[in-house]
Parts: C-alpha cells; structure tokens; sequence
C-alpha cells in the first residue's frame, strides 16, 4: 500500500457497536476487584526472588563492598556484585559513567540500585541480606537543586563535559518560528513573568516487578511487568536467541507513559532475566519503591517574555527553561502546533544535578502546562475573559484556522468545523462559566475562602499514526473472530474499543469477537500501551484487517466446498451459490444476500463447510486467517482537534489550602468508538493532574540528596475523592489523521490540566503561585510564609 493512498480519516465510520455505550469488558470484575493475574501474582515452582541495594544518598562512589554477610544470610542463593567479571551483564545495564545504569560503583541519585543485588528464597530474605553489607563511600558533591547546579563547577560528569556542569544547552529551532525580536516590535504589551514546577513522580497500582525462567535448553520465558516488549528481547536476545523468547504479560496496574520504562521496567526485567540465567531457577525481581524512580519531565523553571496586543492577539513569545527534563525542547509543541502565534523562541540549559533522570509518563504535562500558563498571563494582563484569549489565538504553525482551511478541506476533513469553538459552547455550558468567571480576587465564598476559576485548552492529543502496526485476525471453527495483537494491558480498557471496531467492520456480533490483550509471541505487536497514541496508530491495521477477514468470509460464502472423505470428493454447494461477494454483506454474524435479506447462512456454517468435517485438516483454519499491517501517511500537517478544560476552586488564604469545588472536561475525540472508556480517561487523568498541580512533589534533603518523603504516607496523591463533581463531554469532529478522524486523548487530563490550579488559584487571590499549588507555595505568594 503506497503511503500516498492511506487516507485513514476519510474512511466511513461503521453504524454499528462503534459509539454506542454500556458494552462492559469481559475481564472487568476481575481487574476493579483485584483478582486479575498481576504481574506480582506470578509463582513459578522452586522460584527465587531478587532486589538490588538502594542507594540512599544523592552522591558516592563505593570504595570497598563487602558482602560476606550478606552472603551468609539463610536462603541467599547468590549475590550479583557489579564488579564480578564472572557475570555476564546484559550490554545496555552496565555502561561505566553512564548515570542510567544499574549495579555500578557510582551512586548519581537517591534510589539508585547500584552495587548488588541479592538472590534467595523469599523476598524476607532478601531484605535481611542486604543490609547485612557493609559499603565503604567515597564522598562526592551533592546538589539538587538544578539552578544552583548551574553555577557548580565541582559536582560530578567530568566525562560529559570537562568545562562546566552543563550537559544540554542550546535552541530548539524545531519548534522555534518567526522571528521574535522582530515581533516585539510591533506589540502593544510585553510582559514577563517565571515559575517553577517542582519534581513530582508516577504512582502506579503496582510494584515493577518480574518473572524469567529459563530451562535445560535455554528456552525462556519472561512475565512482564512494563510496554516495552522489544525492548527486553534485545536484552534477552544476548543470552539466547529471540525465538527462544516467551514472553507473557499479566495485567500492569496503573504504568504511565513509555520513556519510563528505561528506567523501573527495564532494569527490573533485565535483573530478573541475569539471575535466572546464573541460577537456573525461576527467579522474580521486585522494586516495591520504583514509583519514586521516575521525576517527571515537567520539573524546572520557566522564565517567559511574551508580546501582545490589546485585543488579545500573542505575537511573539521567548521561553527560556531551566532543567525541565527529558522532554526539554517540547516546552512550547503545543503552543506551536495549536495557535497562531507567529514568533516563537525556546532555549534551554539543562545541568547535571542529582536527581534521577526526568523521564515521561503521562508525557505532554510540560507542552500543555506552558501553554496553559501562557494563555493564563496574557488574559491576566488584559483582564480579558480567557476563553475569548483562546479564541484569537487559535490556529496552528503560526496560521490562523481560515489560513489552515483550504488545505484541510483539499485533504478530506469536513469544511467549516470548529474544534475550539465547539469545545468552548459545550464546556461553557456546563461548567457555567458566564456565571462563575469573575475577576482576580472579586469574589469571596460565604465560608471566607476565596473563590477561582480556571480553564485551560490545547490540540487534542496524538491525531496521527507515527509507526507501523500489525494486527491478524482468525475466523474460528465455530464462527467467533479471534484479535490477534500483543500489546501490555496497564489499565485504559482499549482492547474493547478495539473489537467494537472489529466487530462494527466485519458486521459481527461483538459477543462473537474474542480479544486478548496479554497475548504473547503472536508476531504482532501494535503500539505499546499508549491510549493516546494507540488508538491513532493501532486502528488502521485493525480495520484493515478486518476489512479483509469480511471480505475472505463473503468470497467462501459465495465458493462451493468438496470433502475427502475415504478417498472420495463429497460435494457441499455453498450457501450462496452463482452470487458473488459483492451481492452479500453481514450483520451480527450473519451473513445476508442484499436484495433478499431472507436468504442468510451463519458465520459458522461458512467456516465449518470449507474447513471439513473432519477438524484434523487443521491447515484449511488458514484460509480464514488474515493480517493486515497500518502505513505511516505523508500527511503530518497541523491538526485542528482541541480539548479545553474548566476548574473551579477555593482558597484558604490563613492556611492556603486549595480545595477543588468542580470541573468540566472537554475533549474532541474525532470519532467516539467507546464513550464510557472516554469518560473514564477523563476522570482518571484529572484526577492526576490535579494531583500533580496542586499537591504533587518530592522533597530532599539539601545536604546528602536523599528523599524525604518517597513513600506512600508522606508523598500526596490526589485520587477521585478529593476532587468536586466532574463533567465530562465529548466533542466529535473527525478533525484527527488518523482512522475515522479519531483522535487519542489518554494523557489529556493529566498531561493538559497539570498548570489548570495555578491559573485558578490567581483568579481566587490575585497572586500568581508556583506549581503544585501547596499550601506553602500559595501562603509564599501571599507574603505569609
């Protein structure tokens, strides 16, 4: 297929299943009440347990290691020591210097797993044996605050750059256009403005954890907790050959984001995949405190200058950030991707501190929290309704949405349609913004508390395929459609959307169509867990697929079948015999001449009349199996879906504690496949944003670098409880790349309402607040702390 002809948005959107609500997954008691098969509920006989050291400082290099205790600890089976050349190391875990690693003699943030790790019986073992080492340190600088890692010339990285502690710096042209000195020019209002966003961290379901197991002849099977599948083959893949790789995933409670898994998926895997290989006995690695591994990308500060007219209108916009993570450069995509804005500049220096990488999960926070900030100063400046800010700005690569329409509507989008627009009139609505919007600082609650509203918008999430994905599907002997795809299940139920849509193209009952994400070593692999993403890039293959398993059943409907049976040729007529396929179709696994509807032969009757009647003829099952694989499209230009969102809350300016009294989120989805699955990313994900907003951060101590609160009691979480009524609504305008117009929206609520507090706790007190808005960073900004 010629990338040129795949133009997924203008296929049809089937008038079934597709849309409708109430359609529950099979395996959903089981995931809500706990008694689904999580990672951490494998057991395999005579199996081991292992877990590294964690560092708790912030610098060090280890000096001398002792382990003769530790070794002597009853059940320890072996002690993987960093520096045993005995080992053979997987080549991507222990790379010298490389602050990504684990089991080195170098100590880059508290948690680090470095130097050991222990093998025993149970993880009580374990626990006991590991502290029974004895480590002898050699001190190094410690600094963990980025802007004062700055200024160091004495910390650490001599290998990265020998001249000063910077190791990135520079412009991201790819996201800069226009020129911004020039826009300032002609600006009626500059202002500038900066905050900071403290490191927060992902809380999963779940501890990362894994099980291997490798047997006499080196086959290998691998229970994985994590996205990457490929990933941890590779890894595998240096011991034994990859078709000697079995790999299962149970359900993953609760894993956010993909770059992550580098770091809690990977170095649990690859450890219990080192130790099986030694021991020769099943062996489960266990992290209980992974989640406090991962900082997120948004963790930095941002110093703006942004020009203006009076009228609302943004005509250039320099941003400048300091640290900000592994998405450094992505600070201003979305103000690029979704207004109009003509200048844009972004630079960035990123210095070497101790703190463990940023990585990305629920990736996107730090584009739409810039944005939302963006948007939330200049209203500000203006007094002007934010809303009607957005309005004006709208857009994409600095064009307006009149200057992007010829070209939208010479692709195949629907003429006329407004995302924004649309998401506006519903979230307004129902949020009741004309009556809540008020002034910074104009209202006050009948309890004293001030009152705050604010809203937040940007391009929907990912609108396009990236990658090429594989899908097959098999018409069983009894007329159920089996999806065949591997892909981990950590929680966003689209493996159900996904057989709507099977179901909804084949013309099948969607009883009838048999999905099972966990499905291992199938030869498909769709796009790692991403709901955002996955929906965009997976959907093609799978309508292709299933497009061309309806067209095999209706082509056999049409063919006359023989049977050998005793060496003789018994003749079965098909059902539909002398029509052709193109006079058929299906509905509810039934398949129907169009000019009489009456004459009908079930899905089965067809697949049981060409596989024989005799079931050892197991090859005639291939003639009912097809596959189908998506294409990456030339088309990459903006796209015009939109998400906004509405919070309202209310301070106490004697505490600054920030309650959240209500919420509507809107989210243009394209096409709706699974409404309730919708709604249930817009609840779960503002509920995390939230936290990450107004709650959210991870605390060091300044001296040694260690955690201070990287545990479940003292790091605060937000869950739906300690949110007010949230409105969710949905908006469809096809506006999306990929198929049917659809547009992913998994990280919206979190990654797009992560800044949506710190606009609305300006509104409640008049005081702009760095995030999350704790009670010590809005009693800051009141002059109270």
């Amino acid at each position: 297929m010629s990338n040129a002809h795949y133009e997924p948005w203008k296929w049809e959107v089937p008038k079934t299943i597709i849309g409708e609500r109430g359609h529950i997954p099979p395996d959903a008691h089981t995931k809500v009440v706990g008694t689904a098969e999580f990672t951490s509920d494998v057991v395999r006989p005579n199996m081991l347990y292992v877990k590294y050291y964690i560092a708790q400082r912030g610098a060090g290099r280890i000096k001398k290691l002792d382990t003769s205790k530790t070794e002597q600890v009853d059940g320890v089976v072996k002690v993987l020591r960093y520096d045993d050349k005995s080992i053979k190391w997987a080549s991507d875990t222990l790379k010298p210097g490389n602050m990504t690693t684990f089991l080195n003699d170098r100590v880059y943030w508290a948690g680090h797993p470095v130097g050991f790790a222990v093998v025993a019986v149970s993880e009580y073992a374990c626990d006991q044996a590991i502290k029974k080492a004895v480590i002898e340190w050699e001190d190094l600088p410690c600094e963990v605050d980025y802007n004062k890692a700055l200024a160091s010339k004495d910390l650490y990285r001599e290998d990265i750059n020998p001249q000063n502690n910077i190791m990135d710096k520079g412009e991201k042209v790819n996201n800069a256009i226009g020129d911004v000195e020039e826009g300032f020019k002609h600006c009626d209002h500059i202002i500038e403005f900066e905050y900071e966003i403290a490191e927060n961290t992902p809380v999963s379901a779940e501890p990362m954890t894994c099980v291997c197991e490798f047997d006499n002849d080196d086959n290998c099977k691998i229970w994985f907790h994590g996205q990457a599948f490929n990933t941890i083959e590779e890894v595998v893949g240096e011991f034994v050959p990859q078709n000697k790789i079995d790999m299962h995933s149970a359900f993953n409670g609760g894993t956010f984001g993909g770059p992550i898994s580098h770091q809690c998926e990977g170095w649990t895997a690859w450890l219990a995949i080192i130790a099986a290989y030694i021991t020769r006995r099943p062996c489960k690695s266990v992290w209980e405190d992974c989640q406090f591994v991962g900082a997120d990308e948004c963790m930095g500060h941002h110093k703006w200058k942004v020009g203006y007219n009076n009228n609302g209108k943004i005509i250039a916009v320099d941003l400048d950030t300091v640290a900000s993570g592994m998405m450094i450069g992505g600070e201003i995509s979305k103000i690029k991707a979704s207004t109009c804005i003509p200048n844009l500049r972004h630079t960035y220096v990123y210095p070497l501190y101790n703190r463990v990488v940023p990585g990305v999960f629920r990736d996107g926070a730090v584009a739409g929290t810039c944005q939302n900030m963006l948007f939330a100063h200049v209203a500000a400046a203006l007094n002007m309704d934010p809303t009607e800010v957005a309005l004006i700005n709208d857009g994409g690569d600095g064009k307006t949405l009149a200057e992007l329409e010829p070209k939208r509507v010479e692709e195949g989008f629907p003429a006329g349609r407004d995302s924004l627009k649309e998401c506006l009139e519903k979230g307004k609505k129902a949020f009741n913004w004309s009556s809540k919007y008020h002034a910074a600082g104009a209202r006050k609650l009948p309890d004293g508390r001030m009152h705050g509203v604010g809203f937040t918008w940007t391009e929907s999430w990912q609108n396009w395929p990236y990658r090429r994905t594989r899908c097959g599907i098999n018409v069983r002997y009894d007329g159920t459609v089996d999806v065949i795809y591997r892909r981990s299940c950590t929680g966003p139920l689209v493996a159900l959307p996904y057989a709507q849509v099977v179901a909804a193209e084949m013309g099948m009952k969607l009883d009838d169509v048999i999905y099972q994400p966990d499905r291992h070593n199938v030869g498909f692999d769709t796009m790692s867990e991403a709901s955002s993403s996955g929906v965009a890039t997976n959907l093609g293959a799978l309508v292709l697929a299933a497009r061309k398993a309806k067209q095999n059943l209706l082509e056999y409907a049409c063919k006359d079948a023989v049977t050998f049976m005793f060496g003789m040729e018994i003749p079965n007529p098909a059902p539909f015999t002398g029509l052709t396929p193109d006079k058929l179709d299906m509905k509810d696994s039934v398949i129907f001449e169009k000019s009489n509807p009456s004459h009908t032969a079930t899905v089965k009757q067809v697949v049981q009349l060409h596989a024989g009647w005799n079931p050892i003829f197991q090859h005639e099952y291939s003639r009912f199996f097809t596959e189908a694989e998506s294409d990456i499209p030339n088309y990459m230009d903006t796209a015009l879906g939109r998400q906004c969102h509405f919070v309202e809350v209310a301070v106490d300016t004697n505490t600054g504690k920030v309650d959240i009294l209500s919420a509507c989120l809107v989210n243009d989805v394209g096409t709706a496949i699974n409404p309730d699955v919708i709604n249930g990313q817009q609840y779960g994900g503002f509920s995390m944003g939230m936290g990450r907003g107004n709650a959210q951060e991870v605390v060091y101590d300044p001296v040694t670098g260690a955690k201070l609160n990287d545990n479940m009691v003292f790091y605060p979480i937000l869950g739906i409880g300690d949110v007010g009524p949230i409105s969710c609504e949905i908006v469809e305008t096809k506006t999306g790349y990929s198929p049917y117009g659809a547009v992913g929206l998994g990280e919206c609520g979190c990654a797009a309402t992560m800044g949506l507090t710190a606009a609305a706790v300006y509104n409640a007190i008049g005081k702009w607040v760095d995030i999350p808005t704790t009670p010590n960073n809005v009693l800051k900004a009141l002059g109270k702390a």
